[in-house]
């Protein structure tokens, strides 16, 4: 049997005021049946990574619609 990929993020860019990235390409792609524990010191954008995912800050939705609709890898 195959593994599936459930969820690929390519250089997601993460922004609460311009010039200033919280996530600065982060890249990362999670397989069927993986286990990932997210750790680093304060302020290194774990809470971000998981509001952007959620939904919470919409760039990351926003690139999510670009990509599903265009069929293009890179950013608008």
């Amino acid at each position: 049997m195959e593994d599936l990929t459930l969820l690929t993020i390519d250089r997601l860019n993460v922004w609460y005021s311009p010039g200033k990235n919280v996530l600065d390409n982060f890249s990362l792609e999670l397989g069927d049946h993986e286990i990932v524990g997210l750790i680093g010191l304060n302020g290194a954008g774990k809470t971000t990574f998981i509001k952007t995912l959620s939904g919470l800050i919409s760039s990351f939705l926003l690139c999510l619609a670009y990509h599903y609709l265009t069929g293009k890898k890179d950013t608008p």
